[in-house]
């Protein structure tokens, strides 16, 4: 069985990069869509990509771009593995897994119901390949 592991996205700067890995995150995830508010340059993005220890895996995570742009970004910032959200088809997924590390990310709003099927069937190398459905939460829901 493989062991949970921990993500932690959004990241924009060294601080908060290191004391997500002291605070025991595996993975450390850096967010180049640009339409987002935690986006950060991939050039940016590098040094930080650079500092962390062995063992720690860092994420680029896209939204909806092209094979080639997702492969140019993570040659400038260096990054193991990819984070790819939808509408990225399921052809780009599979593509980029025989190159990277794949997590495939599915948002959810107000109508997800697990037991929706997805319209197209994904199909990615075992080795490579995570599966994560993104759950938001606000503070104010919990309460």
């Amino acid at each position: 069985m493989t062991p949970v592991q921990i993500k932690i996205c959004g990241v924009t700067n060294l601080r908060d990069a290191r004391a997500c890995v002291e605070l025991g995150a595996n993975m450390v995830g850096f967010n180049f869509y640009s339409k987002s508010p935690r986006y950060i340059e991939p050039a940016a993005a590098l040094p930080i990509v650079e500092a962390m220890p062995p063992g720690v895996c860092t994420v680029g995570v896209f939204v909806d771009a092209s094979a080639e742009e997702i492969r140019n970004i993570a040659a400038v910032a260096r990054v193991q593995c990819l984070q790819l959200y939808e509408p990225t088809s399921p052809d780009t997924c599979s593509e980029l897994a025989r190159e990277f590390r794949v997590i495939r990310a599915f948002s959810t709003d107000s109508h997800f119901r697990a037991s929706q099927k997805p319209t197209r069937s994904l199909s990615l190398p075992i080795a490579t390949c995570s599966l994560t459905l993104t759950i938001q939460i606000s503070v104010a829901e919990l309460a």
